[in-house]
């Protein structure tokens, strides 16, 4: 059972990729010369200069987090259930028999969904700009987790909920890796995966009609949900420890293609000639 929940939300992903290669469109396809036109700006050494930085920073910012010293143990003794708000503290509920098995299948699906987006390229639409596209992808992951190693958990400091376990041992609850609950980081990662995924799919087919895109961020929105679930079975993350990260997530995989955007798709501009007026019009596509 647990391998086929581990595989559902990627295998109607790339499923749903097969369908609309050339071979069997699912949608009617748009004509040739919009799809020779390039849907991103990219200049490679920036985009590719900002996602090695951000490989650097990001080595430098886990090692900083490693570094730190382990819990007090009487911070971890003081710690009590009933002091969690009481939205996060149902956490507290779920099964604790299995929390390494529930680790482990949050680290697959983080592990699966981030070389996910790699896919993109069975469609020859989208194939034939992977540079690009696999420039934007390392440049957006960079970006974002840093977001996690620097402002998240390098400024917050949040106990995981293992560590208000009273039948887990002291010496494992101590460990300094449990005072980074905020923001889910898994999440944070995996959402950014599966939206920048819909994100570049939604642009490279700016046809389909609005329930059709809804319907993609929908499927988007599936493998950071599994992943959220299963770090809250680990007892790694509080329920608002996972809706940030998936949120925070969601925006990076949206937002950094979308500032790629080309933005003469969007503006149009034209001569107005009348024998009554004369000027420009502007139309804008949001």
């Amino acid at each position: 059972m647990r391998a086929s929940i581990k595989s559902h939300p990627i295998t109607l992903i790339i499923l749903f990729l097969f369908t609309i290669t050339p071979e069997k469109p699912l949608w009617p396809q748009q004509s040739d010369e919009f799809t020779n036109k390039k849907v991103y700006a990219v200049n490679r050494w920036i985009t590719g200069g900002i996602g090695t930085a951000g490989l650097v920073a990001n080595v430098v910012g886990i090692q900083m987090l490693n570094n730190r010293s382990d819990i007090n143990t009487n911070v971890i003794m003081d710690l009590d259930m009933r002091q969690v708000n009481p939205f996060d503290r149902w956490v507290f509920d779920l099964p604790r028999d299995q929390l390494n098995q529930a680790q482990s299948i949050s680290d697959w699906g983080l592990n699966i969904t981030v070389v996910l987006p790699f896919a993109l390229f069975l469609n020859s639409k989208i194939r034939k700009d992977w540079i690009d596209i696999t420039l934007i992808y390392f440049e957006t992951q960079m970006i974002w987790v840093n977001l996690y190693n620097y402002i998240g958990a390098g400024l917050v400091t949040r106990y995981r909920p293992l560590t208000y376990l009273h039948d887990i041992p002291v010496e494992d609850r101590k460990d300094p890796n449990n005072a980074r609950s905020w923001f889910s980081g898994h999440t944070s990662n995996t959402a950014v995966a599966s939206f920048f995924m819909a994100t570049i799919l939604i642009d490279y087919h700016s046809h389909w009609s609005n329930w059709q895109k809804i319907g993609i961020y929908a499927l988007a929105s599936i493998p950071p949900s599994f992943v959220a679930l299963y770090r809250m079975k680990a007892y790694k993350h509080f329920p608002t420890d996972v809706i940030s990260g998936f949120m925070i997530g969601a925006l990076g995989g949206i937002l950094v293609p979308s500032l790629h955007k080309k933005k003469n798709q969007r503006l149009s501009i034209g001569p107005v000639i009348h024998q009554d007026a004369q000027g420009l019009y502007f139309t804008y596509k949001f």
